[in-house]
């Protein structure tokens, strides 16, 4: 049902777009809202540090730990929200005057350094990229003849992320692991940075620009 609702929403948007309702998302996105982040240093958005760990087998050895330490973590990308879509409105909704769109992101990239440590070797810099498409995201904006207020603001595709390490050296062999965890601490704080600071962004964005008639 969920996924339903949006392909219909999508289809619509782009079949009955409204050149007043893109020029207004178009505004808030490419003037407010990239204010907005400014002001708030969100590009690049600072991420929080994290580690993760593996274990490997080695003949006559046995088990022998890894462990990936990561720091100075950030999100670029955000200031660049564009439509994803045709938007309509402005249309009525329970007295409210509404406009509704898709938007998305070109990419956002994630950096990190980190340091590898294997067994009893010497700690290896490394650094972790991830490079994440393909994230669209519905918003509706609201007025009841006060400022627009954000009134929805749902995920409808979460983007792919695509993660790559330098730095490995022999240690190479381990890039799944790497990955693995990796994706399982970067992909839920990229999510938390779009849902609550860009998200926050946004509101304050559309609160900005004030509503076509």
């Amino acid at each position: 049902m969920f996924s339903a609702v949006f392909a219909l929403l999508f289809t619509v948007g782009l079949t009955y777009g409204s050149p007043i309702a893109n020029q207004y998302i178009d505004s808030v996105l490419n003037v407010a809202l990239r204010n907005e982040i400014r002001s708030a240093s969100l590009d690049p958005a600072v991420l929080n540090n994290f580690q993760t760990e593996f274990q490997d087998k080695v003949a006559i050895i046995g088990k022998v730990k890894g462990k990936a330490e990561y720091s100075k973590g950030t999100l670029s990308g955000l200031s660049q929200a564009r439509r994803f879509s045709e938007c309509q409105g402005p249309y009525y909704s329970f007295g409210a005057k509404s406009i509704n769109c898709t938007i998305t992101f070109n990419t956002l990239h994630i950096n990190y350094e980190g340091k590898l440590k294997y067994g009893k070797v010497p700690k290896v810099n490394i650094k972790g990229k991830g490079d994440v498409t393909n994230t669209v995201i519905f918003i509706e904006v609201t007025s009841q003849g006060g400022y627009p207020t954000l009134k929805n603001f749902l995920f409808q595709q979460i983007g792919f992320m695509k993660v790559t390490f330098t730095g490995l050296g022999p240690l190479n062999k381990f890039t799944k692991f790497l990955e693995d965890g990796y994706k399982s601490h970067v992909e839920a704080q990229v999510f938390n940075s779009v849902s609550q600071r860009f998200q926050y962004a946004m509101s304050r964005a559309v609160a900005s620009v004030p509503m076509p008639n």
